[in-house]
């Protein structure tokens, strides 16, 4: 059987694409698909068609249509193994925008609406193909909501014990406050956040009065109790995210509010480290801006999620006072410890009332 026409049998591309494997028979011979090295379909100078289509039938396939192998092989290989790479080095999850900032930065694609949107079709191919776990991509602009509910009383016990945290902050001088100007950052940065028991503010690419005013309020109650507050904001480094912390932190100001502001990313010093991008013409922003930083910015969803995560425990830790709050984790613990113990006496507390109310 020739598959191409030198005399050695080798199909000239199908050598190139497959590194060394491109002979169609072996690698059927040898049970190797499509699925697991991404090569592109038989080439036209194969001449066994049913060989071809064998091949062929490998490609992987999704449940809404299919990437064929000759568009993984030629064009988004490179980009499926820097998906793989990223969230093999962050253990959390991700959204798919995240995921593409972090492709671009890797120079496995270009910055674009359509490299985004092929960022987009290749993980939802490898998600459906078994390749990324569904709970690694989230989707953190349609949330859910539900009420709680429980099992029964002994239930919400239970859950009260594990949920159960003292505000660490109200004996600490300082008050530290983190804020984002992108919604899809927000599991990444309240992993940490959570873990230190301070807030999250989420701008979400703007801010209204109502916002702000309630924003301020918390700032004020720490003001009137005597506390400082200190404040980190992430937002991109464009005329827009600028404009919006300058305005954040002039409205916030003129509802009273006293506080320190702090920008942890992106940093002028981020932009020889990230992909940039021009500003926009329109922009009523970007002549200021551009006299101050030249035409050139970056959104801070291309910082990796390990560095961002990194900077605001960093930001926290150093508004902390470590004795206060090893006195606060002691008296926490004794509390808990309490709700262990009405927890466990729950059941002969509730037989105790229903032996009483029998006749």
């Amino acid at each position: 059987m020739t598959l191409g026409p030198d005399a050695t049998g080798r199909c000239p591309q199908l050598w190139n694409y497959a590194n060394g494997g491109g002979y169609c028979a072996a690698l059927l011979e040898f049970g190797v698909s499509a699925t697991e090295i991404y090569w592109p379909e038989v080439c036209s100078q194969c001449e066994d068609r049913k060989l071809s289509a064998a091949v062929k039938a490998t490609e992987p396939k999704v449940a809404h249509g299919r990437i064929s192998a000759r568009r993984w092989t030629r064009k988004l290989l490179p980009l499926r193994n820097a998906v793989l790479d990223i969230l093999g080095n962050f253990d959390g999850s991700m959204t798919v925008r995240q995921i593409y900032y972090q492709c671009v930065s890797r120079l496995a694609c270009a910055n674009g609406q359509a490299p985004y949107r092929q960022v987009m079709r290749v993980v939802l191919a490898m998600r459906r193909c078994g390749e990324i776990p569904y709970g690694r991509i989230v989707d953190r602009a349609r949330p859910k909501h539900k009420r709680p509910g429980w099992v029964g009383v002994e239930d919400m016990m239970k859950a009260a014990r594990t949920q159960y945290h003292r505000d660490m902050w109200l004996g600490q001088p300082t008050v530290a406050m983190v804020a984002c100007e992108k919604a899809a950052l927000e599991g990444i940065c309240t992993e940490i956040v959570d873990e230190h028991g301070a807030s999250f503010w989420d701008l979400r690419g703007g801010t209204s009065e109502t916002f702000l005013f309630d924003w301020a309020e918390d700032i004020r109650e720490c003001n009137d109790r005597g506390q400082a507050v200190s404040i980190a904001y992430l937002g991109d480094h464009d005329p827009k995210g600028m404009d919006i912390e300058r305005h954040t932190q002039k409205a916030l100001r003129g509802f009273g509010a006293r506080f320190s502001w702090v920008r942890l990313g992106l940093t002028t010093s981020d932009l020889d480290d990230v992909p940039n991008l021009p500003t926009k013409e329109l922009d009523t922003c970007a002549p200021k801006y551009r006299a101050l930083y030249g035409d050139r910015g970056a959104e801070v969803d291309a910082l990796p999620p390990i560095e961002l995560q990194g900077r605001i425990r960093g930001f926290i830790e150093s508004c902390i006072d470590a004795d206060l709050l090893a006195q606060t984790q002691r008296v926490e613990a004794a509390e808990r410890e309490s709700l262990d113990l009405v927890a466990g006496n729950w059941r002969l507390a509730l037989a105790a009332v229903q032996e009483g109310a029998t006749p």
